[in-house]
């Protein structure tokens, strides 16, 4: 595992010794510091992919649906965690689950047809996706060009104008 940290840490230029002291703290995973990432269970494995994900600085997340890991007191500390991260960084959630989009969401996209059609506001992308969803039933991935539900929660500037290249890219309206 400690082999993996360093790696990551190189990639993205950041200290090695701290990242290995942060991701082995948080993940609790001190017993497996010098064993084989492939040797892990899943569990274990996720545990520390998520740790190793999240402590990284990052301006932008991007989430797919898995915001918090685990049993329930890893699942907490999970959710501070990133709670915390997006107080500094900007995140980007793909989801289906509502009350993912609402809790954390400021903004919304949905894409239905392979189409996106963004909102200031998550609650409007958020209706506008349930009303979809009616008129189609789950399951959603079945859906031709792609369905799905994206919120970005405290979007860093940067991120507002890839959401406005992506918008003046759409030919029409998936209404």
């Amino acid at each position: 595992m400690r082999q993996v940290i360093h790696f990551v840490a190189d990639i993205y230029n950041v200290n090695r010794r701290a990242l290995e002291r942060d991701v082995i703290a948080f993940a609790e995973l001190a017993e497996f510091a010098d064993v084989e990432v492939t040797s892990l269970d899943a569990l274990t494995r996720g545990r520390f992919a998520y740790t190793l994900s999240y402590m990284l600085p990052f301006d932008c997340y991007l989430c797919d649906e898995v915001v918090v890991y685990g049993d329930a007191l890893f699942r907490k500390k999970c959710l501070t965690l990133f709670e915390a991260r997006c107080d500094s960084a900007g995140a980007v959630i793909a989801t289906s689950n509502v009350s993912l989009a609402r809790q954390f969401g400021t903004q919304g996209g949905v894409i239905w047809d392979g189409k996106l059609k963004m909102f200031d506001e998550v609650n409007k992308a958020i209706e506008y996706f349930l009303l979809r969803s009616e008129e189609r039933p789950f399951p959603l991935e079945r859906a031709k060009g792609g369905t799905g539900l994206a919120t970005a929660a405290h979007p860093p500037a940067k991120l507002r104008d890839v959401y406005r290249r992506l918008l003046s890219r759409q030919s029409a309206d998936p209404e």
